[in-house]
């Protein structure tokens, strides 16, 4: 069996301020308690990594 995603189905384009579309980010975070020792350091991470895109330019 094949399975073919939209990404192959669509190639990537040049997108324009006409064109430009909301890019949507899904986060997955192991709260699992082998991860635990490690929670401060993630949140951390998520935080600094959602407020990078928050102030990246559109392009």
């Amino acid at each position: 069996m094949t399975t073919t995603t939209t990404a192959q189905n669509n190639p990537p384009t040049t997108a324009t301020a006409e064109t430009a579309q909301a890019t949507f980010i899904s986060i997955v975070a192991d709260a699992s308690g082998s991860m635990n020792h490690l929670h401060e350091t993630v949140i951390k991470g998520l935080n600094d990594f959602i407020a990078e895109q928050a102030s990246t330019d559109n392009d």
